[in-house]
């Protein structure tokens, strides 16, 4: 990841493909990896990143350790089926209740190894969300359990697939149909931009980075900005 000074810096503008911009559907779904994009200064409306080879491979091999075509395809499964989850709402659930482990253990199926990583990922929320609705990022912990984190998931993933077919692991056709999916995935839990913060800044929390701030930012920016292919836009 960037300094945070790069970072701040970088933030202040919007970069954008003057010479073969998407329109329509196919921006919509390069759209889905704007807030990643826009952190690395990469194009927000096209196929390609528009990044140095070396920022490319930072972020597909130093970020993903991804090192071929498979991995990728592997890792963008993953992403895909992680947000497919069916008991991560029991998880959510479980963050309210005084006794979660034994929530989960009677609402979960009998797997100790993935009863060990629902709880984890259960104390991990129960650190993260209080933080969020004291500040007023959530309203309630229903509206976390309705966005999840899966705008931070299907961002991350659609600028690694960006990058692999930067990278030339994928060509044009590939590139969009996974982009596609993950759009899809997307909008099941995010049907506006502003779900989409939301929910990507719940990701980010459960990932480490305690500061919000930064992310509302860059979605009013991404938002209101003159050259920002997401200017005046709500839905998704």
């Amino acid at each position: 990841m960037l300094s945070s000074l790069v970072q701040l810096f970088r933030m202040g503008d919007i970069r954008v493909n003057t010479d073969h911009p998407l329109e329509g559907e196919e921006l919509n779904y390069v759209l889905v990896s704007a807030f990643e994009a826009s952190q690395h200064f990469a194009y927000l409306n096209a196929y390609t990143t528009g990044l140095s080879e070396k920022e490319i491979k930072d972020i597909v091999e130093g970020l993903w350790h991804i090192k071929d075509r498979e991995d990728a395809l592997e890792a963008l499964s993953n992403l895909i089926k992680q947000n497919q989850d069916k008991n991560l709402s029991t998880v959510y659930k479980a963050v309210s209740q005084l006794d979660y482990k034994s929530y989960l253990k009677e609402n979960l199926p009998e797997d100790k190894i993935a009863l060990e990583h629902y709880i984890v990922y259960c104390e991990d929320l129960k650190k993260v969300l209080p933080l969020l609705l004291k500040k007023k990022v959530f309203s309630s912990y229903q509206e976390a359990e309705a966005y999840k984190d899966t705008a931070w998931n299907m961002a991350r993933g659609a600028l690694m697939a960006r990058c692999a077919y930067d990278m030339g692991f994928f060509n044009e056709m590939v590139t969009k149909s996974i982009l596609i999916g993950l759009y899809k995935e997307l909008k099941k839990n995010c049907k506006t931009w502003e779900g989409y913060t939301k929910s990507y800044i719940l990701g980010r929390s459960l990932n480490g980075h305690a500061d919000y701030k930064d992310i509302q930012y860059l979605s009013h920016k991404l938002l209101t900005h003159k050259k920002s292919p997401l200017r005046g836009h709500v839905l998704i």
